[in-house]
This record gives C-alpha cells, sequence and structure tokens, in this order.
C-alpha cells in the first residue's frame, strides 16, 4: 500500500479556481486521443497540480507551476493547453474552494482526488492508465 501524496496547503481554501491547464501528451502521426498527464487549477494566489504516476497510475498532488518534461525522446510530444472550457470544469471557473478528500481504491492506491465548491458540486479527478481523467 503506497502513502499519502496529497500536499494541498490549507491557504488554498476559499481561494477561487481562475483558470484551468493540462500538460496534454500526444504523439504525432500516432492514432488515439491525447492524453493529459497533469491538471493544473489555477487558484487566487497559488496552482494545485494533479498529476498520474507513470509506476503505479495514482495521483500525485500537490503545488507545482506548468512545465513540460525535459525527455528529448519526447520533444514535441507534450504542451501546456488551456482547458478552462471543459465542460466539467467550466460551471466552476470563479467558484471558491470549500474542501477537498484524497480517494483510494480498494488496494490501498491514492488514484482519486474530489475538490468541492460546494456542499453538492465537486470535481473529481482520477488516475486512469496514467492519464488523468475528469469527472463530475
Amino acid at each position: 500500500m503506497s502513502e499519502s501524496r496529497v500536499t494541498i496547503p490549507e491557504m488554498a481554501m476559499g481561494q477561487a479556481l481562475c483558470s484551468v491547464s493540462a500538460l496534454v501528451f500526444d504523439v504525432p502521426d500516432e492514432k488515439g486521443p491525447a492524453s493529459n498527464e497533469q491538471i493544473y487549477l489555477h487558484l487566487n494566489e497559488t496552482t494545485i497540480s494533479i498529476r498520474a504516476l507513470n509506476d503505479t497510475s495514482e495521483l500525485s498532488v500537490g503545488t507545482n507551476a506548468p512545465s513540460i518534461p525535459d525527455d528529448p525522446e519526447f520533444a514535441g510530444c507534450y504542451s501546456i493547453a488551456d482547458i478552462s472550457q471543459h465542460e466539467l470544469i467550466n460551471p466552476f471557473i470563479g467558484e471558491t474552494i470549500r474542501s477537498w478528500w484524497s480517494l483510494k481504491n480498494e488496494f490501498g492506491y491514492n488514484d482519486g482526488f474530489m475538490i468541492a465548491f460546494s456542499a453538492h458540486d465537486a470535481i473529481c479527478f482520477v488516475a486512469m492508465n496514467n492519464e488523468v481523467s475528469i469527472l463530475h
């Protein structure tokens, strides 16, 4: 069983969600959709990063700024895209964070993270096949 990898600062509570971006991995001339390896929630005073770990398909949550990996093998395969208009994210732009949860699966892996904006509205991020998926 793995250790918790969630390190959200208390100061993030009550901050508004200003925008959301993603670290997108897309191999040119390869079939299939691009994948979001990392999601960045840009708040008033900090950024929350949600990354799918390649070795365990868990989520690592922290406060890293967006950056493209320096890996010559995959040069040109990564980009950072604004995904604020995503249908599951857009309704929460401008809303304040009220609470958050780290989610574990039946094997004890941290493969989910949920941020609530009210008592009834939240966004859930889940690691699936080394990609961050967005659920509502």
